[in-house]
């Protein structure tokens, strides 16, 4: 974290060391949710049952974890005392964090999936049709004569 300079963001240090820290538990969740995503479509499941059914299976686990890492951090969010002020910054922050992460990992992942795959079909069919079009007729057979 040397090379990142949080003063020009204005966070100070540890908020910013736990934002990236929830971008990469986001990004590991979504990259499960991918592969179970990729698991469903490629066995022939349409795509938006696909998105459905890895977003079931990853729920609790995503959930669950959110959750107790939330938990684990309230007392940093009501701490009394000295130098309280900047364990209730790091404790709102990181509570907040995880409650994005956990939106974005059961709400958002399973649709950007659907889109993204429901486009790239949509684009692999017209690619397609258009290659099927623009190719000559096969010359005629002797048996066609």
């Amino acid at each position: 974290l040397a090379w990142l300079d949080c003063s020009s963001l204005g966070l100070p240090g540890s908020p910013a060391a736990h934002f990236l820290r929830h971008g990469r538990v986001a990004v590991s969740d979504g990259r499960q949710f991918g592969a179970g995503f990729e698991q469903h479509v490629r066995a022939g499941m349409a795509v938006r049952e696909a998105a459905l059914a890895a977003a079931r299976a990853r729920l609790r686990a995503i959930v669950m974890t959110s959750l107790a890492f939330g938990l684990g951090c309230v007392p940093l969010a009501i701490a009394t005392g000295p130098g309280a002020n900047s364990l209730r910054a790091i404790g709102t922050g990181v509570i907040g964090g995880i409650v994005a992460s956990t939106i974005i990992g059961v709400l958002f992942a399973p649709f950007f999936f659907w889109l993204l795959e429901s486009m790239s079909q949509r684009f692999a069919g017209k690619k397609e049709a258009a290659a099927t079009a623009a190719s000559p007729p096969p010359p005629p057979t002797a048996e066609e004569h």
